[in-house]
């Protein structure tokens, strides 16, 4: 429960020096930030799914997947040929 605590008042505390901060700050400096944040979400949030899709068998040692892979690549490849494809 402590770390809670903790963890809001952080979040609290550094949204409101960053609404301090964004007043100072070029739109340039402000934009690579925020991209620079989603990247890093996106990162993050790659890692673990795909850290959870891929087990290895303490036995044989062979690398098994959940069939998760697709379903991650999917939006990914229909973006993709939305944007290539000519109508």
């Amino acid at each position: 429960m402590f770390g809670t605590i903790v963890n809001t008042a952080a979040a609290f505390a550094g949204g409101f020096i960053g609404l301090l901060i964004k007043k100072g700050l070029s739109k340039n400096i402000e934009e690579a930030a925020l991209k620079m944040v989603g990247l890093s979400v996106a990162i993050i949030g790659l890692n673990g799914v795909i850290g959870s899709m891929f087990k290895a068998d303490p036995v044989t040692g062979v690398l098994k997947d959940s069939g998760a892979l697709v379903l991650l690549l999917k939006p990914c490849w229909r973006c993709y040929n939305r944007r290539n494809f000519t109508y």
